[in-house]
């Protein structure tokens, strides 16, 4: 937790403030908040700050520089009894833990899914191969039915064949 006044300068910090930042809440003090951060983050903590300060109430995602820890900042202005705004009252929760697991996450979501699209397109090619097995098994299932087909009325022919012919040769012997 933390209070700035209008000009920026830290009028309080709790004892997280050590852990997060890197730094003793008296060296800060009376400060500027500005050499907490990078270049980068201190952009967005200004953007916080001064968007807070013209009544905002926002969350903004800012890293610390010396410990390289990444908050959620949400900040609401703080009113006197006037309802003029005084300063800035805002909170930081380390979230470098919850976004290292969630980038994991994702690499393992990504993972799976070419994972997937690899193992449809191997189930794809195997379907493929079935579907043509299929249809040569269809076209020799198709031939054997024909020849068994040919071979009956073959034998059928023979054994007329034959009868017609032991009959009309029995006189001959």
């Amino acid at each position: 937790a933390y209070i700035c006044d209008t000009e920026g300068k830290v009028v309080f910090v709790n004892s997280a403030f050590e852990k997060l930042s890197g730094h003793r809440p008296e060296e800060f003090i009376g400060k500027s908040f500005a050499p907490l951060f990078d270049e980068e983050n201190l952009k967005k903590a200004m953007d916080l700050y001064t968007r807070t300060l013209k009544g905002e109430s926002l969350k903004r995602e800012v890293c610390f520089k010396d410990t390289s820890i990444l908050c959620e900042y949400k900040n609401i202005p703080l009113r006197n009894r006037n309802g003029e705004i005084v300063g800035v009252l805002g909170s930081a929760r380390d979230i470098t833990d919850r976004r290292h697991l969630e980038s994991e996450l994702q690499n393992i979501n990504k993972s799976l899914e070419q994972r997937v699209v690899s193992r449809t397109e191997e189930l794809t090619k195997a379907n493929e191969k079935l579907q043509i097995k299929i249809v040569q098994q269809k076209r020799a299932e198709e031939i054997l039915r024909k020849s068994e087909a040919k071979h009956s009325r073959l034998i059928e022919n023979l054994k007329e064949n034959y009868f017609l012919y032991s009959h009309n040769t029995e006189g001959i012997f």
